[in-house]
């Protein structure tokens, strides 16, 4: 009986040890005025799109953690303009969303592809639709033969005309992520002469 005793008084102790020191932290933190930032767990490069796993969250004064991120989902999935070393915070003001990085950058987004340029066209534009993001299905149409080809399906479309705004040389290209097998079926159709036709995929798909 007075083991059993023995054993609920140790227990209770653990207990009012935790609270003791939950309350401690608390008031610690109170104290100190922390507060959750996201920080870097790798080094972050310009330009790359950030995975959850390049990042974590740590409690910093509340003076330190000025205009950095607060949660992993603020900072997943966009890319970083700036240089960002590992353990240090994650400017908000340095993020913007994927689609505004550049082109190696979007690359990252879809690994064991490159970049491949079309020219611009009514075709190739799906009349100059084409939104950055969207997939297209590149199709090659061989007029001495008469028939057409489907190339590459579910192609990443990387740059538009009109993300470009209209002028310079990638204002006359479509840049598309294409896998090594789907970069040779475009230049070999490329290289017979064959006209190319984008066919824009609905969302989701």
């Amino acid at each position: 009986m007075l083991f059993k005793n023995y054993r609920m008084l140790f227990a209770a102790a653990a207990v009012f040890a935790l609270v003791a020191a939950l309350a401690a932290a608390g008031v610690l933190r109170s104290y100190l005025k922390l507060t959750d930032v996201v920080v870097a767990a790798r080094d972050i490069l310009p330009d790359r799109v950030i995975a959850a796993e390049d990042v974590t969250v740590a409690s910093l004064p509340l003076r330190a953690a000025g205009g950095s991120a607060s949660g992993i989902d603020e900072v997943a999935g966009k890319v970083c303009r700036g240089y960002v070393p590992a353990g240090m915070t994650v400017p908000l003001q340095s993020l913007s969303d994927a689609a505004a990085a550049g082109v190696s950058g979007r690359l990252a987004a879809y690994p064991g592809t490159a970049a491949m340029a079309l020219n611009a066209a009514v075709d190739t534009t799906v009349g100059n639709s084409l939104l950055v993001g969207n997939k297209v299905d590149v199709y090659g149409i061989l007029k001495e033969k008469a028939g057409m080809r489907l190339l590459a399906a579910a192609v990443p479309v990387l740059v538009t005309p009109a993300a470009e705004g209209g002028s310079g040389s990638a204002a006359k290209a479509v840049v598309v992520a294409v896998t090594p097998d789907q970069s040779s079926s475009i230049l070999s159709a490329r290289s017979e002469g064959a006209d190319l036709v984008c066919v824009l995929r609905k969302a989701g798909d």
